[in-house]
């Protein structure tokens, strides 16, 4: 999975989450970057970020990307989507919430884009 223009990602993240393919997600992120769920505990580079999706994707999570709307400026982009997020808790009561990540992402020398800094945030 790669993404060749900033817009592409969202769409990737969908694709990898959905079908809980971790290295493909994890790809899509440059070597030290950072998920920032918590902004005072950010989770740094591949293997934890690795680590922290290979859990999140064993709550079997379904994801509806709505939109999203990239600003760019030269090598470097900022992308806000909105999603839907669905999870079923240890009861399989299900759960839904709204999602409205950001992400930074820089383009790299192969012209790809990875992301920098995911800021993932629920609205509801």
């Amino acid at each position: 999975m790669k993404a060749m223009q900033p817009k592409d990602l969202p769409g990737l993240f969908l694709e990898g989450l959905n079908s809980s393919a971790v290295d493909s997600v994890v790809s899509l992120y440059e070597v030290d970057g950072k998920i920032a769920s918590d902004p005072n505990d950010p989770v740094s580079g591949r293997e934890s970020i690795r680590s922290m999706i290979t859990d999140f994707l064993g709550q079997k999570p379904r994801f509806v990307l709505h939109n999203s709307e990239v600003v760019q400026s030269g090598d470097i982009a900022l992308i806000r989507s909105n999603w839907t997020l669905t999870l079923h808790d240890s009861a399989g009561k299900k759960q839904e919430m709204n999602l409205m990540p950001t992400l930074v992402a820089r383009r790299q020398p192969d012209g790809r884009w990875l992301v920098v800094i995911d800021r993932p945030v629920s609205n509801s």
